[in-house]
């Protein structure tokens, strides 16, 4: 398969732009990007640089693309999900660890300390991004990602063949229940949910 030639991002929740850019640049250097945050017009945004040569979702971002596969499916040549969710919650036997009450509980502290919160869920995914590049993040677009993890789950049955990679230990997904949903997952052994390995990982089939 040749190299992409132009790549869309679509990232995960509370995921800086700027983080997440440095760590794709500098694996694929010679590429064009474009990164585009998980907003409620994310597929307005998606379209607007269409065609590309594949799309990749990251976490939220993969869900949000499994929302709308089909016509994601026709703005790509390939399409790449990196740390997959179907249904986040424990409670929609989809692969996801955290329970709906925590997630509440999680857009409940936001509204009351937006930075405790994030740092707290960075802690807890294994992410490495400091205060000062969270100080970005949007309030209303967190709480909109934080929405459509409580509401948006999948049917099984209709999942796009795409390639999807998973880190065996991943805090908030179980890859042993997602294997069992997806034929395409790779599970990257010794990952987490930060998007390093994954990255490395997915680069090497391009």
């Amino acid at each position: 398969m040749s190299k992409p030639t132009h790549i869309a991002w679509v990232l995960g929740w509370a995921i800086p732009q700027p983080w997440f850019q440095e760590k794709v640049e500098k694996l694929l250097p010679d590429t064009k990007h474009h990164y585009i945050e998980p907003t409620p017009d994310y597929l307005t945004k998606l379209r607007l640089h269409a065609p590309y040569s594949r799309i990749i979702g990251y976490s939220l971002g993969s869900l949000l693309l499994l929302k709308n596969s089909k016509e994601v499916a026709d703005l790509a040549t390939h399409v790449s999900l990196l740390a997959p969710i179907l249904g986040f919650t424990i409670e929609s036997n989809l692969g996801g660890k955290i329970s709906q009450a925590e997630l509440k509980v999680t857009k409940r502290k936001l509204n009351q300390n937006f930075t405790q919160t994030i740092l707290y869920f960075y802690g807890k995914a294994g992410l490495e991004i400091s205060e000062s590049k969270s100080s970005s993040l949007s309030l209303n677009t967190l709480n909109y990602g934080l929405d459509c993890l409580e509401n948006i789950s999948l049917s099984s049955e209709s999942l796009p063949k795409w390639d999807y990679y998973l880190g065996s230990d991943d805090p908030l997904l179980d890859h042993n229940i997602l294997q069992g949903i997806l034929p395409n997952l790779y599970v990257v052994n010794g990952a987490t949910h930060a998007p390093d390995l994954l990255l490395k990982e997915l680069v090497k089939t391009l």
